[in-house]
């Protein structure tokens, strides 16, 4: 699969800029303390956020931002759009429960290859890498299983 060709006015993608729109608003609301219109730097970060999704060359076909090979995002911007999602992400919930569904479940999708085709890492969500066994039972978290060997 190659990357396709700029498409805006596809529905995934009119979802996602209404999400992200949606968490500016939820944001400038809760930290500017702005009733209807964005301030001007929230504005910025909008604007910005759709020209990328604008821009994207996968369109439909992405997963979210954070699992694509493509970080389009400007480093400043990148650290601006994870503070707006931590924030913003739990309250979503609230205000639109739908866009929220829809946008964990595109985080479920499989992330893109280099060459545009999907991933083979499946549907699975990351998790965290699990502790190493020996970091456990030096805690006393759990019994030593070498321990338990010893006595036969």
């Amino acid at each position: 699969m190659k990357p396709q060709s700029s498409n805006p006015e596809h529905k995934r993608m009119k979802r996602e800029k209404k999400t992200i729109g949606y968490m500016a608003e939820i944001y400038c609301r809760g930290h500017h303390e702005t009733k209807g219109e964005l301030c001007p730097e929230c504005l910025e970060f909008r604007d910005y956020a759709f020209m990328r999704l604008d821009k994207c060359p996968f369109q439909e076909k992405k997963s979210t931002c954070g699992k694509c090979l493509i970080h389009c995002y400007k480093p400043d911007m990148k650290l601006q759009v994870r503070k707006v999602m931590r924030y913003s992400g739990p309250r979503l919930l609230i205000s639109h429960p739908s866009l929220a569904f829809h946008h964990a479940w595109d985080a479920r999708r499989r992330g893109l290859t280099a060459d545009g085709g999907p991933d083979s890492s499946g549907f699975a969500l990351q998790s965290r890498p699990m502790r190493p066994l020996r970091k456990a039972t030096m805690r006393g978290l759990m019994p030593c299983p070498l321990r338990a060997c010893s006595r036969f």
